[in-house]
C-alpha cells in the first residue's frame, strides 16, 4: 500500500509481517509507484524497477534499493513509521 502523503509502502507478506519502505527513487528522488501489473515498483522518471518484498533493485539506472524505515506496532495497534530511522535491509515488524 502507498501511503503517498508520507512517500513509502507499507507491504505486508504473506507470512504476516510488515515492512516500510521509501517511495522516494534512490536515482533522483522521484516518486515511485506500485505496477500491479508486473507486481513491482517503479519509478515514472527514469525505469528504475524496485522488488515490493525487500525494496532492492530490479533494474534501471537506480544505484541502489529503497531503503527499508523503521516501523513500529503502538500500544492502540496502529503502526508508526520512523521516517528519521533506516534499518537494514529485510527487517519486518511482526505482529
Amino acid at each position: 500500500t502507498l501511503m503517498s502523503e508520507h512517500k513509502v509502502f507499507i507491504v505486508r507478506s504473506d507470512d504476516g509481517p510488515f515492512l516500510a519502505l521509501s517511495a522516494v527513487c534512490t536515482h533522483l528522488g522521484c516518486m515511485t509507484g506500485f505496477r500491479a501489473s508486473s507486481k513491482e515498483i517503479a519509478c515514472p522518471c527514469h525505469g528504475s524497477k524496485f522488488s515490493p518484498a525487500d525494496g532492492s533493485v530490479l533494474g534501471g539506472p537506480a544505484p541502489s534499493a529503497l531503503p527499508s524505515l523503521e516501523l513500529t506496532l503502538s500500544e492502540r495497534g496502529d503502526l508508526w513509521i520512523n521516517h528519521h530511522q533506516i534499518i537494514e535491509p529485510g527487517k519486518v515488524l511482526k505482529v
